[in-house]
């Protein structure tokens, strides 16, 4: 697995600092745009820990301990060496991240939020013909998970309007516990079970308490000195997740359309956090990433958890964490 580096190029003169990546395996510098020459640069070494900011300087593609350029990050390992002996990295523009012309970034955009918008008006007029239509349910096994305890004696009043506000409040506060994942699903599903004609609004109440939970955690790391210090200590399962990594190169790789991907794919929002947060961009920018990718996830998940239980495998979701949602709208019929 390669070692990914976050590097942000302190450049005062420039409108927003650049975003650099080291990948050791290849012996390549990704940059947002190219590093300039004899400037310091500020390095998160996923390697190290605790991860804080360490003050290199780039000189003919090679990372210096100090200005004397006695001692070199190794392009291929995540190691000091002798500047001499040194390679220089490889330079790689990341064309992903680069800012689009003004007309074809209104366009994206548009392009974007229309995904949530059609989807929403599609279920809404087949919500009035399969208002009361029947679920099948997914055969499986009784869960005794604890977590599911938690929120059993709600459940009973999964058919009140105000129930999907009480899933997207699991929601929310599943970013700060991680613990409540299986609970918070069984809200969400209940939730769609109980009122199948309101699919579609139950997705956007549960989108729209991801995007709060986000907001809160946006302005705890924003109030800390180090984002990414801040996830460790408080978080460190979730950096030592290979999901991590995996989100980490998708965002890499392809800019807000990599945040956008990950918004909309079950696992967590953090990655997307950190990022952004790095990317110095601002907290709407990041919201309306989360709220957008989350709302594409939880329409889906609640079409396919009417339609097609059995594919709810893809999201992660046991079947026993259904069958308990299942059981529990059956009992409100």
């Amino acid at each position: 697995m390669r070692t990914l580096v976050l590097l942000l190029l302190l450049h005062t003169a420039a409108a927003r600092e650049n975003l650099c990546f080291t990948a050791h395996a290849k012996g390549e510098l990704h940059c947002r745009e190219p590093p300039v020459n004899g400037r310091a640069v500020a390095v998160y070494d996923s390697g190290a820990s605790p991860q804080r900011a360490r003050f290199l300087f780039f000189a003919k593609g090679k990372l210096c301990e100090d200005r004397h350029c006695r001692r070199c990050l190794a392009n291929d390992a995540a190691e000091w060496v002798r500047c001499n002996r040194a390679r220089p990295f490889m330079l790689r523009t990341m064309e992903a991240n680069g800012d689009l012309p003004r007309k074809y970034a209104i366009l994206f955009v548009l392009l974007v939020l229309s995904v949530p918008v059609v989807a929403l008006l599609m279920g809404l007029r087949r919500g009035k013909k399969s208002d009361d239509a029947p679920v099948q349910p997914q055969a499986g096994t009784e869960d005794g998970n604890a977590n599911l305890e938690v929120v059993s004696s709600i459940l009973g009043f999964a058919t009140s309007w105000w129930f999907p506000w009480v899933a997207a409040l699991g929601t929310g506060m599943n970013m700060f516990t991680l613990v409540f994942t299986a609970a918070t699903v069984v809200l969400f599903l209940t939730a769609v079970l109980a009122r199948p004609g309101r699919w579609a609004s139950t997705a956007l109440i549960n989108a729209f308490g991801a995007a709060v939970g986000t907001w809160l955690m946006l302005a705890m790391i924003r109030g800390s000195n180090d984002p990414l210090e801040y996830l460790e200590e408080v978080y460190p399962s979730v950096l030592a997740n290979p999901a991590w990594q995996k989100a980490m190169g998708y965002m890499q790789s392809y800019g807000t359309g990599g945040m956008l991907l990950v918004a909309s794919l079950p696992i967590f929002l953090h990655p997307i956090v950190l990022f952004g947060l790095l990317a110095q961009m601002s907290n709407a920018e990041i919201l309306l990433i989360v709220m957008t990718g989350r709302t594409v996830k939880y329409l889906v998940m609640a079409r396919v958890t009417l339609t097609a239980p059995h594919l709810l495998r893809f999201f992660g979701i046991k079947t026993a964490i259904f069958d308990a949602a299942n059981k529990a709208a059956r009992k409100l019929e």
